[in-house]
């Protein structure tokens, strides 16, 4: 179970600023969840134009039972965090929601 779990620290302002950490951490979170390929629509863009392509617009998670949404909304929200955005996750008003992405 230990080994499913993603620990990012990302107070650490010297980190932010070094940019092998960042490329390090991306590559981890696309090989982790190969799905973030989805946000990016082309391969080929980078990660900038993607957050671009994406600016003002919400993203839906949905899927079948163990498809895996929990892991994409985790490697997501890393992704959005390293990168300096803001993360809102909404969850059912159901405490298996919230123990499972917890």
């Amino acid at each position: 179970m230990e080994d499913d779990v993603i620990v990012c620290d990302i107070s650490d302002t010297s980190a932010k600023k070094n940019n092998s950490f960042l490329v390090q951490m991306i590559s981890y979170l696309f090989e982790k969840c190969p799905d973030l390929h989805q946000l990016n629509g082309e391969k080929s863009r980078t990660i900038r134009e993607m957050f671009s392509s994406l600016k003002g617009r919400y993203l839906t998670v949905k899927g079948h039972i163990q498809s895996g949404k929990t892991n994409f909304m985790i490697c997501a929200s890393t992704l959005f965090l390293l990168s300096g955005y803001s993360v809102v996750i909404v969850l059912r008003n159901n405490k298996a929601d919230q123990e499972q992405t917890h």
